[in-house]
């Protein structure tokens, strides 16, 4: 299956973009940003299919990048994901699962959800059947 696919990852550091990445079909091709201006840009310079973003130390930043990313000319159309990577942060509406929805994020994740429950998830809610392929299932002996 040719998958031709522009992911936009917001997050402050490498890690989660390189779990991402190493996980990531053929095709598949994340553009990460570290800083709200520099995710702005690229949006604008090539609107992705989906933005996956983190939420961090700073939950209001993130809320703000959201609604400038939502205000953006093709901000309504592209999904967002909110990958809350500080279990236990600050008490923050983007935390929680109506306060991610009010803000415009079709789905939010926890620190416990791996790279590829996230990705299984991007494949469904683009509807990209088959992909990622689920690992084969060791014979019987």
């Amino acid at each position: 299956m040719d998958i031709d696919l522009q992911l936009l990852l917001i997050s402050p550091t490498a890690d989660f973009a390189e779990a991402l990445g190493a996980v990531a079909p053929d095709g598949v091709e994340i553009s990460h940003a570290r800083r709200p201006g520099q995710a702005v840009r690229r949006f604008d310079q090539a609107p992705p299919d989906l933005v996956l973003l983190t939420l961090d130390a700073r939950p209001e930043q993130t809320a703000l990048l959201i609604q400038a990313l939502r205000e953006r000319p093709l901000g309504a159309l592209v999904p967002m994901f909110l990958v809350d990577r500080q279990p236990g942060g600050a008490a923050h509406p983007l935390r929680t699962p109506e306060g991610a929805d009010e803000a415009g994020v079709e789905r939010l994740f926890t620190a416990e959800d791996t790279p590829e429950v996230v990705l299984r998830a991007v494949a469904e809610h683009l509807g990209l059947e088959g992909w990622p392929q689920e690992a084969p299932t060791p014979s019987e002996p």
